[in-house]
């Protein structure tokens, strides 16, 4: 489940940031001031956007969020540690 997550978010992520870039190479393309410098802002936001999404798709493909997390002492720690008895003699 969670690599099929990965996969469709990458596949959104780079269609989108595809589809984003025509539309910024199409402003630029403009006689206006402002259409180049917007189509200019989309490319940067892409260059930053596009990085942080993947890694935010990449972190929950790999970190159990639905686990939560259990906090053991360390005096629990070394009674379950004593508990153990060695059965290779």
């Amino acid at each position: 489940m969670k690599a099929r997550f990965f996969y469709s978010a990458a596949i959104l992520i780079f269609f989108g940031a595809m589809y984003l870039l025509t539309k910024a190479l199409d402003l630029m393309n403009r006689p206006s001031n402002r259409a180049v410098i917007g189509g200019i802002s989309i490319v940067l936001a892409l260059f930053i956007l596009v990085p942080s999404a993947f890694a935010w798709a990449w972190h929950h493909h790999v970190t159990p969020h639905g686990n939560p997390t259990v906090k053991i002492s360390e005096k629990q720690e070394d009674r379950s540690n004593a508990d153990r008895t060695d059965t290779h003699a």
